[in-house]
């Protein structure tokens, strides 16, 4: 099938072809972890692999649930003089899989890349599984670049601002960007992805028995993005509409979304004493366009929504992020990786000395020479403050300085 290359994706998987590391795509559902192994099997095949790529999802696939029918076939598939790679597509279906890819991986006899579900295991739990032999790639929903990328390849009228002003309110998820959803479809296509994790990954696997204070607790935090807040007041908020909902199930109902990776927490970091605040913790959406398949698109909620796709680009990057606090003043974003850190402040603009202190005064409170961003939607006259960066949230997104 004709599918867009993910290459940034690619290029981090690339140092580890060849290695005898597990190499695990995790991610939520349709963000495109099984196009991405599809395109590396193309690409290993050409440059000279053999390819064996088995979907465990495909009814043809069913026998192979057998781990002894799947060793053999696997062998089978196996040639001598070339590099063997195995790629397993939902590995979860397979019985005794983490025994399978043990006695692979102890044999050296492939290179192996694997997907799986959260409904049978967590993607933390690969690596219990498997002994530390993994190496874990977190896959996430398209970037606004790679948006752009897809609207080029399938031959859709490619105006960079038009092409945001979508990516704002429908999001990232590939099949949206693939067949060229309108925004009311593109919504129910969000809510079929929200209602697949919900039923396939989180009740199942976690035996759920209220799905609605799920859902409740999912659109509290799609109502909140970006503001700072802790699971009591999840809970207590609530509470006012269900005055006999349990504190230990709100508790454990917010991390199996966590553990699904519908939802994003970013925990607090102090600036000065370096330690970790997880007072100071916000949270997010795997994707913007959940939030808007859920309440509707409001520009009334862009700075929770701006601060959303800022997440989603930094984790995509690779970057480690955190909420910064320094001395009780908040950076929205610091982000770290090998190399590297930069600092980031969002908002809708400057619209008076109050919000300039507060984005351009906060950042020029820290002392190192790390970039720092202003990001704005509509950044005016506004470009520099102490070397302080303003720069729109489009061009933020197309940028290859960070």
């Amino acid at each position: 099938m004709d599918f867009v290359t993910r290459g940034t994706y690619i290029e981090k998987i690339r140092p580890f072809v060849g290695t005898d590391l597990v190499k695990v795509l995790v991610g939520i559902r349709r963000c495109g972890k099984s196009t991405l192994m599809s395109n590396l099997a193309t690409l290993l095949s050409d440059e000279g692999s053999n390819v064996v790529y088995i979907n465990m999802e495909e009814w043809g696939n069913r026998a192979l649930s057998d781990p002894e029918k799947l060793l053999a076939y696997v062998e089978e598939g196996f040639k001598g003089a070339v590099c063997n790679v195995l790629m397993v597509d939902e590995i979860q279906g397979v019985r005794e899989w983490e025994s399978v890819v043990r006695s692979l991986v102890a044999t050296k006899s492939c290179d192996i890349y694997i997907t799986g579900s959260n409904s049978k295991m967590l993607s933390s739990e690969y690596a219990t599984y498997l002994t530390g032999r993994t190496i874990s790639f977190d896959i996430y929903p398209l970037t606004f670049r790679e948006c752009v990328d897809f609207d080029k390849h399938y031959g859709r009228e490619n105006e960079s601002e038009k092409t945001f002003q979508r990516f704002l309110r429908i999001g990232g998820f590939p099949s949206l960007w693939r067949w060229g959803f309108d925004e009311g479809d593109s919504y129910m296509a969000a809510k079929d992805i929200i209602n697949a994790v919900v039923q396939n990954d989180i009740m199942p696997r976690f035996e759920v028995r209220n799905p609605d204070l799920l859902r409740k607790i999912l659109h509290f935090i799609a109502d909140n993005l970006g503001n700072p807040t802790s699971i009591n007041r999840i809970f207590n908020m609530i509470r006012l509409e269900n005055p006999g909902v349990a504190k230990d199930a709100v508790y454990s109902y917010f991390s199996h979304l966590v553990e699904s990776r519908l939802i994003i927490k970013v925990d607090g970091a102090d600036l000065k004493g370096h330690g970790i605040l997880r007072s100071k913790s916000k949270y997010y959406l795997a994707d913007h366009g959940l939030r808007n398949s859920l309440l509707g698109y409001d520009a009334g909620a862009l700075p929770g929504i701006m601060e959303n796709i800022i997440l989603v680009e930094l984790l995509s990057r690779g970057y480690k992020v955190s909420v910064g606090d320094i001395s009780g003043r908040e950076v929205d974003f610091v982000a770290d990786k090998p190399g590297g850190r930069i600092y980031v402040q969002a908002t809708i603009g400057i619209t008076s000395e109050e919000v300039f202190e507060r984005e351009f005064g906060n950042l020029a409170m820290i002392k190192d020479n790390h970039p720092k961003y202003v990001v704005m939607l509509n950044p005016g006259a506004y470009s520099s403050y102490k070397g302080i960066i303003g720069i729109s949230l489009i061009e933020f997104l197309k940028s290859d300085a960070y």
